[in-house]
């Protein structure tokens, strides 16, 4: 499973529309996905199935998608909050999780245990409200 860390991220718009091409730009160059309009369309399904938003300042933009060559977790902190990202809710926080549609047992693991990790005590705070050396502490020792 590849873990990424972006703070200060540039975002083309302040929009949830514009943080999905973002994170789609994303996940093509970083090799995780070839197809870019397949991403947007997972993340847009998953976004209109029902909210993202696991804390006041965090949301959880995660999607299935067949083409991913392996498990992927981006933490995100935009330069400037995504505006709307719920209504009346702008957040600057992002943790997002591109699942393989695979059988494979590791990264199915490795999924388990970061969710498990997630729920720990502390940890969604920290996440929320953390400083970019917590975050990135919190995620490098986090286990596969």
């Amino acid at each position: 499973m590849k873990k990424f860390i972006i703070w200060n991220a540039e975002m083309p718009s302040g929009t949830k529309e514009g943080f999905m091409d973002w994170e789609a730009n994303f996940l093509a160059q970083e090799g995780i996905v070839g197809n870019i309009q397949s991403v947007k369309q997972a993340l847009k399904e998953r976004e209109d199935a029902g909210s993202t938003l696991i804390t006041e300042q965090l949301a959880l933009p995660h999607f299935k998608i067949d083409e991913a060559k392996e498990a992927a977790i981006i933490f995100v902190q935009s330069a400037q909050p995504i505006a709307e990202w719920e209504p009346g809710i702008s957040i600057d926080r992002f943790l997002c999780v591109v699942v393989p549609d695979s059988k494979n047992k590791k990264d199915l693991e490795q999924l388990k245990n970061f969710f498990v990790w997630m729920a720990s005590d502390g940890i969604l705070e920290e996440l929320s409200l953390g400083s970019k050396e917590v975050v990135q502490g919190l995620i490098s020792q986090m286990e596969d």
